[in-house]
């Protein structure tokens, strides 16, 4: 099964903390034929993240390791745009035949999480993200993986 990463994923990575072991052990455990994509939004999101906070060498090492093992999905794909601007209209509660849930409110999503999202809806691949902008896309869009970062650093 594929998955699409968000870009907090890819930065958990290169942190190597307990939210990336999770992912790791849930998603992509040895001997599971798991396999990662991202979007060309998370992956210039975590380079410009990376180099901001002037990750050493070790951290961005680890970060291209990844980055190339992972399939990188562009703007030119088929259907990416279509997908791009239905997630915008629907978030905006603009779409011509989806509403919001009547206990939502129209939203802005930022235009790399619009990315983001529509590789995980033309992927059909699961979006595993710690980001709770996405919970309105849940099966409507794309299957959302969300993981409380408060459950995993914090355990009952």
């Amino acid at each position: 099964m594929k998955f699409t990463l968000d870009t907090n994923i890819l930065i958990h990575k290169g942190r190597n903390d307990d939210i990336w072991k999770h992912v790791k052990e849930t998603y992509f455990s040895k001997g599971v034929k798991n396999f990662g994509i991202i979007s060309f939004a998370a992956q210039a999101e975590v380079r410009a993240f990376a180099k901001k906070l002037k990750w050493g060498k070790p951290k961005l090492e680890q970060l291209e390791k990844l980055l190339s093992q992972l399939d990188i999905v562009h703007s030119d794909a088929k259907h990416l745009e279509k997908f791009y601007i239905q997630i915008d209209n629907y978030s905006q509660n603009q779409h011509k035949s989806l509403s919001l849930p009547t206990k939502l409110t129209a939203r802005n999503m930022g235009k790399n999480d619009l990315w983001i999202a529509a590789t995980a809806a033309v992927y059909n691949a699961p979006l595993i993200s710690t980001d709770r902008d996405f919970q309105h896309l849940d099966n409507v869009f794309l299957s959302l993986r969300y993981i409380d970062t408060d459950q995993i650093r914090n355990p009952k």
